[in-house]
């Protein structure tokens, strides 16, 4: 029996377990979810209208700041353009199903986790490494990213790497090309990559002193295309995303509390873990710049203009889950370390799967199949705004015949029209008041009266399906 134990513990010890286990509980989380089938939600249909259209007009939308889709020209592929030219080639080999746009996002994601994973075996050991990997693939936040059809997963990986070639170099194992590299790919999939990468940037000083100025001096000009894509596309005022509500100096408590979807058990546990990581742990300089940079940035940044969405603030979260594992891997004894580690996935595993079976982000379909049976032939159907028109055009293939009636782009809808009947269909955000809309102002002034509506509920935004008559 001592025998077999001790060859299960230097079993698991190996690099390679170490790096292949979360990437394997992750593919098995993230397949789950996308054998689901979950109807596209806005960003991930804008992906996929993104994706769709010739390359020449996507990089004309960029430059012109306009938008490449006839009914969104408000909304330009902006920043997001290096991912859509992915996902472009991606899915004229693999096609546009949910499943297919998801999958690049799950697999870059899954590598992400391996990424880490041997990052902390490096600084600390199997079990640490282990356990960050465990506790980046069973995290609620990162799942759900990974799981859509967005550059969050492409963005954790091109960061991961970033961080584990920079770590070699400060330990005079590697050179900083492919630091910059990481960085830059890092930088153009997502923008809010740069304040962790400027976090990096103040550790290599730190760390290194002079030699410390060149890996600075490398990552900011590794910087310097999403910098520019980013100032370029905010020149033109289209920003493209909702404005949030402000969340002010509790930006970083809110993050946490997002990392676990509202489950206040492993935000605590996580926060503690943390906590004790970034006061004893190994490397803790490196990993307190990759925390603290960041979220002290994206907070001015917060307290000048609300930007705060939980999605955001995931490669900053990873640093927290660096420092939580590396925060365990202190305790002693090994008896403490063991039981303190398989809490916190336990944790993570219970936040996790009880979101497993939630609603669809947007009931798209659903409003779809509400008009193909309520709606009659000559009754115009009004999308309320570019949004509700991605999410009604994308699975229009559930009713063909309303693509007659339907009003796009939705600026062109007028009360002159011989029907007695108009649907108005409007995305309602969470806690949100319901504003008048353009079209409604209109029916409003032209003595229409909405005579019935039906609310369908989905786990992000909800869709009112609106009956107005004469």
């Amino acid at each position: 029996m001592p025998r077999l134990r001790e060859a299960v513990a230097r079993w698991w010890r190996r690099p390679a377990v170490v790096r292949a286990a979360p990437p394997a509980v992750l593919l098995v989380l993230g397949l789950v979810q996308l054998a689901r089938n979950l109807p596209l939600w806005y960003d991930e249909a804008y992906s996929r209208l993104a994706a769709s259209v010739p390359l020449a007009t996507l990089l004309g939308g960029v430059w012109r700041r306009t938008g490449v889709i006839a009914y969104l020209m408000d909304v330009p592929p902006s920043f997001n353009a290096p991912y859509y030219v992915l996902l472009h080639f991606w899915t004229s080999v693999a096609g546009a199903s949910e499943f297919a746009l998801r999958l690049p996002s799950l697999l870059c994601a899954a590598a992400a986790v391996g990424v880490l994973a041997e990052l902390v075996r490096r600084l600390a050991g199997p079990g640490a490494g282990l356990l960050c990997g465990l506790l980046c693939a069973t995290g609620p936040l990162l799942l759900d990213e990974a799981a859509q059809a967005r550059d969050y997963g492409p963005a954790m990986l091109a960061l991961a790497l970033c961080a584990l070639w920079l770590l070699d170099w400060l330990a005079e194992r590697g050179g900083l090309l492919r630091v910059g590299i990481a960085a830059a790919v890092a930088g153009l999939m997502h923008w809010f990559t740069l304040p962790v990468l400027a976090g990096f940037a103040v550790a290599a000083l730190l760390l290194r002193g002079r030699a410390g100025v060149r890996a600075a001096l490398v990552l900011a000009a590794a910087c310097v295309p999403a910098a520019l894509l980013v100032g370029w596309s905010l020149a033109g005022g289209t920003y493209g995303a909702p404005t949030p509500a402000p969340v002010g100096l509790w930006l970083s408590v809110d993050a946490v509390r997002d990392w676990s979807q509202g489950f206040v058990a492993l935000s605590a546990a996580l926060a503690l873990a943390a906590v004790a990581g970034l006061w004893r742990g190994p490397h803790r300089l490196f990993v307190l710049c990759w925390v603290a940079v960041p979220l002290a940035l994206i907070t001015v940044v917060e307290l000048a203009r609300p930007s705060y969405f939980p999605r955001y603030l995931l490669f900053a979260l990873l640093g927290v889950v660096v420092a939580a594992a590396l925060g365990v891997a202190g305790l002693r004894p090994a008896r403490l370390r063991v039981a303190a580690g398989t809490a916190l996935v336990v944790l993570s595993l219970i936040a996790t799967l009880a979101h497993v079976a939630d609603l669809p982000k947007e009931p798209s379909p659903a409003a779809v199949l509400l008009l193909a049976a309520e709606q009659r032939s000559g009754q115009p159907v009004v999308p309320a705004d570019g949004r509700t028109s991605v999410d009604l055009e994308t699975y229009l293939s559930l009713a063909p015949r309303l693509a007659a009636d339907l009003v796009l782009p939705p600026v062109t809808f007028t009360t002159q029209t011989s029907s007695n009947v108009v649907w108005l269909v409007r995305v309602v955000l969470k806690q949100n008041s319901l504003p008048v809309v353009p079209a409604e102002q209109r029916l409003l002034d032209a003595g229409w009266t909405e005579s019935s509506s039906t609310l369908l509920t989905g786990s992000n935004t909800d869709l009112r399906v609106e009956r107005w008559v004469r």
